[in-house]
C-alpha cells in the first residue's frame, strides 16, 4: 500500500492466483482526501476484487478460427487516419505576451494542422471569429489556457502569460 504527500493519492497492489491488480483511490484533480490512505482506502478495495475473482467461473477458451478474413475486406480493417492534430503557432505554449488593449486589435491566435476550420476556447471560453480570424482581447493580465479544437475535434492547448495591458 502506499499514500501520496498530502492524501492526494491513496494505492493498493497485489498478486494471488496469477492475477496482479494495483487499485488507485484518488481525486481526478489531485485535491486532498484527507485521511485516505492505501491501507484504509485502497487496500479494501483491492481485497473485494481478489474475492470477486475467486468467485468467477472458470471460462472456456474460444475455438481458433483458422480462416483469415476475406482480402477485400482489409480496407475495413484498417486502423483510422492518424491526422495530426492542430498546433498552436501563436501564442507559442509557455509564452509571455503582451497586449494592446487600447488600440483594439487584440492578439491574433494562429494554428497549423488538423482539419477544418478551427474554433479557439480562452479558459474554456469560446472565442467568436472576427473577419474569419481569432482574435482574443484579453481583459487583464494574468496566465490563460488557450484551446484551439478543429473539425474533427482534435485539439492542442496552450498556456501562456499576458504580462501587461497597455
Amino acid at each position: 500500500t502506499g499514500t501520496s504527500y498530502g492524501f492526494r493519492d491513496a494505492w493498493a497492489a497485489g498478486h494471488a492466483d496469477g492475477k496482479t491488480i494495483v487499485v488507485w483511490v484518488g481525486r481526478a484533480d489531485g485535491a486532498p482526501r484527507p485521511g485516505v490512505a492505501g491501507r484504509t482506502g485502497a487496500a479494501p478495495l483491492l481485497f473485494d476484487l481478489f474475492d470477486a475473482l475467486s468467485r468467477q467461473q472458470t471460462l472456456k477458451p474460444a475455438d481458433v478460427q483458422p480462416q483469415t478474413p476475406d482480402v477485400d475486406n482489409r480496407a475495413r480493417l484498417r486502423p483510422p487516419s492518424i491526422a495530426a492534430a492542430p498546433v498552436i503557432k501563436y501564442p507559442v505554449p509557455g509564452s509571455e505576451i503582451f497586449a494592446d488593449r487600447s488600440s483594439g486589435r487584440g492578439v491574433a491566435l494562429a494554428a497549423a494542422g488538423g482539419e477544418g476550420d478551427y474554433r479557439w476556447y480562452v479558459d474554456g471560453v469560446e472565442i467568436p471569429p472576427d473577419n474569419e480570424r481569432a482574435i482574443w482581447r484579453p481583459a487583464t493580465a494574468g496566465f490563460y489556457d488557450l484551446t484551439v479544437v478543429d473539425a474533427r475535434g482534435y485539439s492542442a492547448t496552450a498556456k501562456v502569460r499576458v504580462a501587461s495591458l497597455q
